[in-house]
């Protein structure tokens, strides 16, 4: 059935080609332009929100379970006097999504190396920064610099949002991950991935918001441990937030509600 549940500003797709694979596997991309972006109006220009799981985040006609209402949130931000942001939505890559969203850094509990046998997340994060950004900075009327760059995911879109967060904190100003699965990985990957990421007296980082579901409870420890060992590295206890919420889930309307008040937090808006 056609239609589409976007009620604020217009979505764009455009396809890319990963060439940072060997397959050059393509992947849609979902533009969201906010209500009163004008190509011709190059003084007016915009910060971006890149994030994984593009089918989720617009709309439920394409998406698997549910959306983010993504648009919705910056819309009624936007009704407060915010400016507006354009928010790039990657598609995952259905059966490669495992792979695609988990870098080879984290080293996976045996058990699971069966259903995520080939680990990309390097290349998948390697396609955002140097193939769909400079192609989104070409195109569109936005702000480059890394302050006004975020990226966001949930679940296995967690995972690979935080990774990049520390990977290219030179690229990325603030970062959201939602429900991040890190119990696929072994114990300590998370700070020996620190360890080897910031160096002590950390600065220039990004702003981080961690949220997790209360009923998710294989993964509510992680947050506070992420941001303990941020902060033993020097991280700046101001871009650091972290909040559950009680009996909330692993699943898109759970994202959707947390969104709001996250990304608020993240551009500091209406602090």
């Amino acid at each position: 059935m056609d239609g589409n549940t976007v009620t604020r500003g217009t979505l764009q797709k455009v396809t890319l080609i990963m060439t940072q694979f060997e397959d050059c596997r393509e992947r849609t991309i979902r533009i969201w332009l906010p209500d009163g972006y004008d190509p011709n109006n190059k003084t007016k220009k915009y910060p971006v929100l890149y994030m994984h799981d593009g089918q989720n985040l617009f709309d439920a006609y394409t998406s698997f379970s549910g959306e983010w209402e993504v648009d919705e949130a910056i819309g009624a931000m936007m009704d407060e006097g915010y400016g507006g942001t354009i928010v790039v939505g990657i598609d995952n890559g259905g059966a490669e999504r495992l792979n695609e969203y988990s870098p080879a850094a984290f080293a996976l509990k045996d058990e699971n190396k069966d259903f995520i046998p080939n680990p990309s997340g390097v290349k998948y994060a390697a396609f955002v920064v140097e193939t769909v950004k400079p192609y989104i900075d070409a195109t569109y009327n936005v702000l480059t610099d890394r302050k006004n760059t975020g990226l966001g995911g949930s679940s296995m879109g967690g995972i690979i949002s935080f990774y990049m967060a520390l990977t290219y904190p030179e690229v990325f100003g603030y970062v959201l991950p939602f429900s991040s699965s890190h119990w696929l990985y072994v114990d300590g990957h998370i700070d020996n991935f620190i360890n080897e990421k910031v160096p002590s007296g950390a600065s220039n980082f990004p702003r981080l918001y961690f949220w997790v579901g209360g009923a998710e409870t294989t993964i509510t420890k992680y947050p506070g441990m992420i941001k303990n060992a941020l902060l033993n590295k020097g991280y700046n206890y101001a871009d650091i937030y972290t909040t559950s919420t009680p009996g909330a889930g692993h699943n898109e309307p759970a994202w959707a509600d947390a969104f709001p008040a996250a990304y608020r937090w993240l551009v500091k808006f209406n602090q």
